[in-house]
C-alpha cells in the first residue's frame, strides 16, 4: 500500500524500541516498528502496518492512502498533459520521434462556454461582495471605538494646571513639573 503525507519526512511510531532483560542478566534490545515517510512518500506490504496506518488517527489530515484508483488517474493525467515545446525546436524530426509536440497556436486553444463564463463572474462577484461588506464591518467598528472614546472623554471634566511662575496651562500635573525643571521664569535662588 502506498501513502503520502503533508511533510516531507513524517515519522509514525506503531511501536517503539525496548530492551529488557533476560535471564542471565543480558540486555536484549526488541525492535520498534515504524512508518518513516521519506520525500512525502511511504510504501509498505505489511498487513500489521497497513491496519495501523488505516486506524491511525492523523489518517485523513497529517497522511493520506493512495489507493490503486488513485495511481491510475493520476497516471492517466500524466498521458494527457501535452508535451510543451519551449525554445527553438532545432528540427522536424525531434517533433517526428516524439521528443516535442507541436508548438500551440492561439486559434488552437480552447473556447470557454457562456454559462461557465456566467458562474465564474458569479461567483467571482460574490466574493468581492464578502470582501468589500467585511472591510466595512472592520471601519464600522473603529468608528464605534472612535465614537465611545470622546463620549468617555466627552463626560468627564478636564482640570487644567497652570505654572506658578510664567502661568502657562497644562493638562496634568506631572507636566507642570516637568516644566518647572525648564521655566525660564523661575527665580534662579530655587535653581
Amino acid at each position: 500500500m502506498k501513502y503520502t503525507s503533508k511533510r516531507s519526512e513524517l515519522c509514525l511510531v506503531m511501536r517503539p524500541t525496548d530492551r529488557v532483560m533476560d535471564e542471565h542478566r543480558r540486555v536484549q534490545v526488541l525492535p520498534g516498528k515504524k512508518a518513516e515517510f521519506f520525500q512525502f512518500r511511504y510504501e509498505t506490504e505489511d498487513p500489521e502496518m497497513i491496519e495501523f496506518l488505516h486506524n491511525h488517527p492523523l489518517r485523513g489530515s497529517k497522511f493520506f492512502e493512495i489507493t490503486p484508483t488513485d495511481e491510475i488517474i493520476v497516471q492517466e493525467a500524466k498521458k494527457a498533459v501535452p508535451k510543451i515545446a519551449t525554445g527553438a525546436i532545432s528540427s522536424a524530426t525531434a517533433i517526428d520521434r516524439g521528443e516535442a509536440e507541436q508548438p500551440t497556436r492561439p486559434d488552437q486553444t480552447t473556447s470557454i462556454s457562456p454559462e461557465l463564463i456566467k458562474v465564474i463572474d458569479d461567483r467571482v462577484n460574490a466574493a468581492l461582495e464578502q470582501i468589500v461588506s467585511l472591510l466595512k464591518k472592520d471601519a464600522h467598528k473603529e468608528e464605534k471605538k472612535e465614537m465611545k472614546a470622546s463620549q468617555i472623554m466627552s463626560g468627564k471634566s478636564t482640570k487644567t494646571f497652570t505654572c506658578p511662575y510664567c502661568g502657562d496651562p497644562f493638562t496634568s500635573g506631572f507636566k507642570v513639573g516637568g516644566h518647572k525643571k525648564i521655566c525660564t521664569k523661575r527665580p534662579k535662588s530655587m535653581i
